[in-house]
């Protein structure tokens, strides 16, 4: 099996020039999404102390009707791929086998984030595309085995790969036993900062996490999204809209990490319910100002807003 590329794991523009389509009918002002992120609960199994979600009402669920109704509208609309993330832990959704069933039959890749302590509750892992394994867990060097386990047992049936995440506060112990655990599974793995903190910090920590890795031919260190710069506006809606557990959909899957969001989803960056997605991606594309002191996006929404530049004489490109 060929192994996923540092890029191939991770959102960026060069993934975006696989959807040239989509491309041209944010030109001609309509937005097409590729791809929806949902999170169908925020119950969590977990409580990890860097949780980028960590202010959520942890009792706010979908119902199954709302999931069913959204990936009606998401396949009418045209969009391409599922991937379940958090608020919460996906796994904990008690439907999350007959939403992985419905979206298999409309045709829809999907993908999902585990923390992947319980692999059991009789879901086909076999129906995604990939399977990203959080190791903050591994914070806890008796867990480390049983995730191992559990990553080894996934890779039989789909493509895993695995992330940790870096707080200020992990020991380089800690980084070193995702490192191992990247090589000795052969499982492409990211390292990416905290990133609940100012840009600048974000940056400095992604020199520290450098410095604690040594050359390894499965971890990596992510740092296609983090940037000092400020996107002129935020269109991630028009590419990757995220309906979470509240009911809503988001412009971004993402602004959870801005400090001053407040570690959840703030109410600012609504699109529209999710029972009237159908109705808001028939409108006229929509933009908005980019108001978070930290966007992951930012490389990718300069290139969005780039195609709605006017310029002239375009046949001398």
């Amino acid at each position: 099996m060929i192994t996923p590329s540092p890029l191939s794991v991770t959102s960026n523009r060069i993934k975006m020039l696989k959807h040239l389509d989509r491309m041209q009918c944010i030109q001609n002002g309509r937005a097409a999404p590729v791809m929806l992120h949902i999170a169908p609960t925020n119950r969590c199994n977990m409580n990890c102390g860097h949780c980028c979600f960590s202010g959520r009402d942890k009792d706010l669920e979908l119902t199954f009707g709302e999931i069913a109704s959204l990936f009606l509208v998401c396949k009418e609309i045209g969009i391409k791929s599922i991937e379940y993330t958090g608020g919460g832990e996906p796994t904990m959704y008690p439907k999350l086998q007959a939403a992985i069933d419905l979206a298999s039959a409309y045709g829809f890749a999907q993908g999902i984030n585990t923390n992947a302590i319980d692999i059991g509750g009789g879901i086909s892992w076999s129906s995604f595309t990939w399977v990203r394994v959080s190791l903050n867990i591994i914070e806890n060097a008796s867990m480390e085995n049983r995730i191992r386990e559990h990553a080894l047992s996934l890779s039989y049936a789909t493509d895993v790969t695995a992330c940790l995440v870096v707080p200020w506060s992990m020991s380089p112990e800690v980084v070193m036993r995702a490192v191992r655990f990247a090589d000795d599974l052969g499982i492409r793995t990211r390292l990416v900062p905290d990133c609940i903190q100012e840009s600048e910090g974000i940056v400095r920590l992604i020199e520290k996490i450098k410095r604690m890795v040594p050359k390894s031919e499965y971890a990596f260190v992510s740092d296609f999204n983090v940037s000092i710069e400020h996107p002129r506006r935020c269109m991630m809606h028009t590419w990757k809209p995220f309906a979470y557990a509240d009911g809503w959909i988001y412009r971004c899957p993402s602004s959870e990490l801005a400090p001053e969001n407040g570690r959840t989803m703030n109410e600012h960056f609504r699109v529209c319910r999710i029972n009237d997605m159908r109705e808001y991606y028939k409108r006229p594309l929509v933009t908005f100002d980019a108001p978070c002191s930290y966007c992951k996006y930012t490389m990718q929404n300069e290139m969005l807003t780039d195609l709605l530049t006017e310029t002239m004489h375009n046949d001398f490109a």
